[in-house]
């Protein structure tokens, strides 16, 4: 599944959780820059997920939500523009 942070952070473990429950494992991330959020691609338990289709991630900034979805990415369907870049 695809993972949405939206903010830019770093992965201070690949591990992902629903409450303190472990929920998957990101196995590939990035900061994606042109929509100011962070992506991952993450193997879910899915009979862990259920229905839920946010996950708690450890970061830089902290424990973040992520939300789960399908790939490949659907930036719009997300709802997530491209940032103005800075001039």
């Amino acid at each position: 599944m695809g993972l949405v942070i939206n903010q830019t952070c770093t992965i201070s473990q690949t591990d992902v959780f629903i409450g303190d429950q472990w929920a998957g494992e990101i196995t590939s991330q990035a900061p994606s820059p042109k929509y100011g959020v962070h992506l991952a691609f993450v193997l879910c338990s899915l009979p862990t997920l259920g229905n839920s289709l946010t996950v708690d991630v450890h970061t830089s900034l902290g424990t973040l939500k992520g939300q789960l979805t399908s790939l490949p990415f659907n930036f719009e369907a997300l709802g997530l523009t491209p940032q103005l870049a800075a001039e």
